[in-house]
């Protein structure tokens, strides 16, 4: 199949390149500057544009049967820029749908966050419910998914939204920005300065997921394209909710291991008295697709540190 995928510099565009293109898929992988990674063979042809400028992407997408929606403004950015956070993440993305349709794409994947929910996840969560968070993080990306959404109500082109959790994982992109996620900052701060400190006590409740289940899912849902049909709108995150400081202490302990050293780990216990409402962010969708999420989240932290040790020692 010959797949699309946008943010090929990034953290999440640059792994499912890698992953599909090695389930022998043929890739355009589509990044401003990125010039590709060393891995990827003559099935990945990268082309360097500017998605913002959709309507140039009429060339790439001939043959074209599934684009990946990767590329999308972060957490800090949409912060510091609201306006161009809600203009990539929606008008960009409604862009690139329209011309993903004149082109006769099937099938549109847009990748989102279970941040539409809410600023403070807590409770029971599914696919069926409201979305309340009005960070333009969460707004801009919700842009995004209702142009997808409502392209796929019209009968225009498959779309499937897809909702993460918490993903993390190593790049394939030396300047990727990863840094700011939370995991990914914890095995930096192992190898970097062998300790480990959390910004708060650590006891907020959080649900994560490696990039390789990421990668994974799509692929699963690439080879069950009819199946899915039925689900445009799917969440995608581990069965387990955990503490933050619980995610701390298995990169802790797999630091010591990895690294051969004990590393301290500091928190603040200025939230000490608060109360922190657990959450279950539940997969209705995928567990109609009989797709199992697995939670093996030891692999991923270990190839990350790896990754750490050859750059940050």
């Amino acid at each position: 199949m010959k797949i699309l995928v946008t943010g090929a510099g990034g953290l999440l565009g640059g792994r499912i390149i890698n992953f599909l293109s090695q389930k022998g898929h043929s890739i355009v992988a589509v990044s401003r500057s990125y010039a590709g990674c060393e891995a990827w063979d003559t099935r990945v042809r990268v082309v360097n544009i500017d998605i913002s400028k959709a309507s140039d992407l009429f060339y790439y997408l001939d043959g074209v049967s599934l684009v990946i929606h990767a590329a999308g403004v972060n957490v800090a950015h949409s912060i510091a820029d609201p306006v161009n956070a809600l203009h990539f993440n929606g008008v960009v993305t409604a862009k690139l749908l329209n011309e993903s349709i004149k082109c006769h794409v099937e099938r549109f994947i847009y990748i989102s966050t279970a941040h539409v929910y809410s600023n403070e996840l807590n409770g029971i969560i599914n696919e069926n419910s409201c979305t309340t968070n009005i960070h333009p993080y969460a707004t801009s990306h919700k842009a995004g998914e209702d142009v997808t959404l409502f392209a796929n109500a019209q009968n225009k082109i498959q779309g499937t939204v897809l909702r993460l959790s918490n993903s993390f994982g190593y790049p394939v992109n030396d300047n990727a920005d990863c840094w700011h996620l939370l995991i990914n900052d914890l095995c930096k701060q192992a190898v970097s300065k062998g300790s480990l400190e959390l910004n708060s006590s650590g006891n907020q409740f959080r649900n994560f997921i490696t990039i390789d289940e990421v990668c994974k899912c799509i692929d699963f849902l690439v080879n069950e394209r009819e199946n899915s049909r039925e689900y445009p709108l799917i969440n995608l995150a581990s069965k387990n909710t955990i503490t933050v400081i619980s995610m701390a202490k298995l990169v802790q302990e797999r630091a010591q291991v990895f690294l051969k050293k004990k590393i301290p780990l500091f928190t603040k216990d200025d939230e000490s008295n608060l109360v922190f409402p657990d959450f279950c962010l539940q997969t209705l969708s995928l567990d109609q697709l009989s797709y199992s999420v697995s939670d093996n989240l030891v692999d991923e932290i270990d190839k990350l540190l790896e990754y750490c040790k050859e750059m940050f020692n």
